[in-house]
Parts: C-alpha cells; structure tokens; sequence
C-alpha cells in the first residue's frame, strides 16, 4: 500500500519520471503469485509508460486491484479513504485510494487537485 500511495503522489504531482520509479519499485515488491498477477502486470505497465495520461489510464486498474488486497486484509493501524473525481477521464470518472480525507487528485494533479471527494472510508 505503501508503494502505491508513492505512485499516487508522483502523479499528483505530474511527475512522469517519477511515476515510472515508485511503480518498478512497487512491482519488485510485489510477490509472485495467482492473486497478485494483474497488480503486478498493471505495476509493470506503468513502470514502463512515459505518457502521464497513460499512466493515469493504467493507475485505475492499479486502484482497483490495490483495493481488492486491501478489502480482504485486515488493517491494523488507520483508515483507507476511496476518492472519487467526476470529471476524469472526460467525465467517467475515477477513484484512487488515500490514507487521508484530504483531497489530492492524482488524475489531474495541480490543474485540479482538489477535485473529488472520499466516496468510502475502509477501516
């Protein structure tokens, strides 16, 4: 979880480079096994995509399959805040995962870093 809220803030920060580094590292953290083969196939995706917006289409599924580990665990210490931005992805939306209330959008970085609200809180 740790890995995936340094790729997040790398693309809060629009910081493509940035991106590419914490997601090899999260894939390298990352066991091999049945569970975790689409975390870590979208981890290496990602650690080899140089688009920013590449990389943010790829972070949805990253989000999805974080959240999947992170609803069958049992969370020790905090809480887990599933964000939501209605106007990503040309209205789609998109959610992402924090480990605060406070909103920081990893869809359009600081053109709209607010945007969004928690949506769900995991505890």
């Amino acid at each position: 979880y740790t890995n995936y809220l340094r790729v997040k803030s790398a693309l809060v920060n629009s910081d493509n480079t940035l991106v590419m580094k914490t997601a090899t590292q999260m894939n390298n953290a990352i066991e091999d096994a049945e569970a975790t083969k689409q975390l870590k196939a979208t981890a290496e995706l990602i650690s080899v995509t140089k688009d920013i917006n590449k990389q943010r289409d790829f972070f949805v599924t990253l989000t999805a399959e974080v959240e999947k580990m992170i609803k069958g665990a049992e969370i020790t210490s905090g809480e887990v805040y599933k964000q939501y931005c209605p106007m990503a992805f040309e209205g789609k939306g998109g959610y992402w995962l924090s480990n605060s209330k406070e909103v920081r959008n990893p869809y359009y970085g600081d053109k709209m870093l607010k945007c969004g609200s928690v949506q769900e809180t995991i505890n």
